[in-house]
């Protein structure tokens, strides 16, 4: 039986921002939710302690809409040895929460910030703003886990390394997927059509709500270093994914595979060339993206000897129709996808 690594609260740092700090994404969702957002730059004395953002939704500041983690960047390599990191990261948010307080609304804003030594070694661990929603890989106060985790691999040098660090099921499986016939194939724009098709089709197929094709044509504009994948069998495309790259961080946000092949293992063989574009690309960890807690999908990833990563949640879980999930998920599944495809654009400004 595979055993799951449960990291540790101090080995957060390593996961705690992943995609979410790529540059890129600020202006990509401005443009896609026409939302204004505030960003302030913590320094302290010459150098860069902080960089934080936040979009405003029109009813709470969200950091960040759409993606796994919060735009809560700390430049670790600027602090002193030995001080305690998570307790910097609680006080910038604090003191960022306060910026969010009196912010104007009505338009994106770019703003310094100073910081005292008693503000960045001493000050006060929060306050956070109850209409600030953010996910965070560290705790937020006295708030617990939440019902999504993230599963993380630890990347070798390179991919037959790699191979040899998984279990002989999964082995076995990938090699099974390339002698059914699977062929994979990623490029950018050009393969855009085909992924959104086989993606939209899946996420109407689970009775979920799915993103609009702009999102992922202004991803691919602001991000160049995101990328298609899909899976091929007879010609047929029946697996398709996103991969990013930042730094030494690739993630998988968006998967989708046709049910009808699962036997054919489409699944471990997109994954396991995902891993091997990352390793080739110099990444040092892979996220298989975000998971419901002891769900299918949350085993399937911690197979792959992963570190189950938990997810904390601030402010309201704008999500509450999750309650609900099963029953407005048959709704779903009865209306044309063509229909539930018309709604996308604007469900997205509510559900993120």
């Amino acid at each position: 039986m595979q055993t799951v690594r449960h990291r540790n609260e101090s080995e957060s740092q390593p996961y705690e921002n992943g995609i979410s700090a790529h540059p890129g994404l600020i202006p990509m969702l401005e443009e896609f939710l026409d939302w204004h957002y505030c960003q302030v730059l913590f320094r302290y004395g010459d150098k860069d302690i902080a960089l934080c953002t936040a979009f405003y939704s029109g009813k709470e500041w969200v950091s960040l809409p759409h993606f796994n983690q919060s735009a809560i960047i700390i430049y670790y390599d600027n602090l002193e040895a030995g001080i305690d990191k998570s307790k910097v990261r609680w006080r910038i948010i604090g003191l960022f929460s306060h910026y969010l307080n009196d912010a104007d609304k009505g338009r994106s804003v770019k703003t310094k910030c100073e910081l005292t030594q008693t503000q960045l070694f001493h000050g006060e661990e929060g306050p956070i703003l109850k209409d600030f929603f953010l996910r965070e890989v560290y705790s937020l106060g006295k708030i617990g886990p939440s019902h999504k985790s993230i599963s993380v691999l630890r990347l070798k040098n390179d991919a037959k390394e790699q191979l040899a660090e998984f279990s002989s099921p999964v082995r076995r499986k990938i090699s099974k997927a390339f002698r059914n016939g699977i062929k994979i194939i990623h490029g950018r724009d050009e393969l855009l059509g085909d992924y959104y098709k086989l993606y939209r089709y899946c996420i109407h197929r689970l009775g979920s709500i799915g993103l609009p094709f702009s999102f992922f044509e202004l991803l691919l504009k602001h991000v160049p270093e995101s990328r298609l994948f899909l899976a091929k069998y007879n010609d047929k495309i029946i697996g398709a994914a996103v991969l990013v790259c930042w730094q030494d961080f690739a993630e998988n946000p968006w998967f989708a595979g046709l049910r009808g092949y699962n036997k054919y293992y489409t699944s471990y063989a997109l994954h396991y060339q995902m891993i091997d574009y990352a390793i080739k690309n110099a990444c040092s960890l892979y996220s298989f993206g975000r998971s419901s807690r002891d769900s299918g999908v949350e085993k399937f990833k911690n197979q792959w000897n992963t570190d189950l990563v938990d997810l904390f949640y601030n402010g309201k879980d704008n999500q509450p129709f999750l309650k609900s999930r099963g029953f407005i998920g048959k709704i779903i599944k009865l209306v044309p996808l063509c229909f539930m495809k018309r709604t996308d654009r604007v469900v997205s400004r509510y559900i993120y």
